[in-house]
Protein backbone atom coordinates (compact mmCIF):
# COMPACT_ATOMS: atom_id res chain seq x y z
CA UNK A 1 0.00 0.00 0.00
CA UNK A 2 1.45 3.37 -1.04
CA UNK A 3 1.16 6.14 0.83
CA UNK A 4 1.52 9.99 -0.58
CA UNK A 5 3.73 12.27 1.11
CA UNK A 6 0.97 14.41 2.21
CA UNK A 7 -0.09 11.78 4.17
CA UNK A 8 3.11 10.60 5.25
CA UNK A 9 3.60 14.16 6.73
CA UNK A 10 0.10 14.19 8.64
CA UNK A 11 1.39 10.80 10.32
CA UNK A 12 4.94 12.31 11.44
CA UNK A 13 3.31 15.51 12.62
CA UNK A 14 0.50 13.43 14.86
CA UNK A 15 3.46 11.32 16.18
CA UNK A 16 5.79 14.83 17.05
CA UNK A 17 2.83 16.22 19.03
CA UNK A 18 0.74 13.66 20.62
CA UNK A 19 2.85 10.36 21.11
CA UNK A 20 6.51 11.35 20.61
CA UNK A 21 8.00 8.26 22.78
CA UNK A 22 7.11 4.18 22.17
CA UNK A 23 4.84 2.93 24.61
CA UNK A 24 6.73 -0.45 24.24
CA UNK A 25 10.15 1.44 25.54
CA UNK A 26 11.93 -1.87 26.31
CA UNK A 27 11.25 -2.76 22.69
CA UNK A 28 12.06 0.49 20.80
CA UNK A 29 15.52 0.21 23.18
CA UNK A 30 15.77 -2.92 21.62
CA UNK A 31 15.71 -2.24 18.24
CA UNK A 32 16.12 1.58 17.77
CA UNK A 33 18.58 2.21 21.17
CA UNK A 34 15.73 4.99 21.52
CA UNK A 35 12.23 5.44 22.80
CA UNK A 36 11.72 8.60 20.80
CA UNK A 37 9.88 8.18 17.26
CA UNK A 38 11.88 9.28 14.45
CA UNK A 39 9.88 10.66 11.43
CA UNK A 40 8.94 7.64 8.82
CA UNK A 41 10.65 8.00 5.49
CA UNK A 42 8.24 5.57 3.39
CA UNK A 43 4.87 3.68 4.17
CA UNK A 44 5.23 0.57 6.48
CA UNK A 45 3.72 -1.26 4.29
CA UNK A 46 7.13 -1.50 2.41
CA UNK A 47 9.27 -3.53 4.45
CA UNK A 48 12.29 -5.63 3.15
CA UNK A 49 14.15 -8.22 5.40
CA UNK A 50 17.31 -9.48 5.24
CA UNK A 51 18.56 -12.78 6.80
CA UNK A 52 21.64 -12.88 8.83
CA UNK A 53 23.78 -14.41 11.78
CA UNK A 54 22.79 -14.58 15.42
CA UNK A 55 19.29 -13.25 14.72
CA UNK A 56 20.40 -10.58 12.86
CA UNK A 57 17.99 -9.48 10.21
CA UNK A 58 15.33 -10.81 11.58
CA UNK A 59 11.89 -10.20 12.33
CA UNK A 60 10.52 -10.71 16.07
CA UNK A 61 8.12 -9.47 19.09
CA UNK A 62 10.03 -6.42 19.37
CA UNK A 63 9.62 -5.67 15.83
CA UNK A 64 5.93 -6.30 15.18
CA UNK A 65 5.53 -4.04 18.79
CA UNK A 66 6.96 -0.87 17.01
CA UNK A 67 5.42 -1.19 13.81
CA UNK A 68 2.47 -1.67 14.93
CA UNK A 69 2.68 1.99 17.22
CA UNK A 70 3.82 3.20 14.13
Amino acid sequence: MMISEDQLKTVNDWHQHHSPMYSGSEAAMKVNGKIEKSDLMQSLFLSYFEYGAGNEGYWAFDHLSIQFED
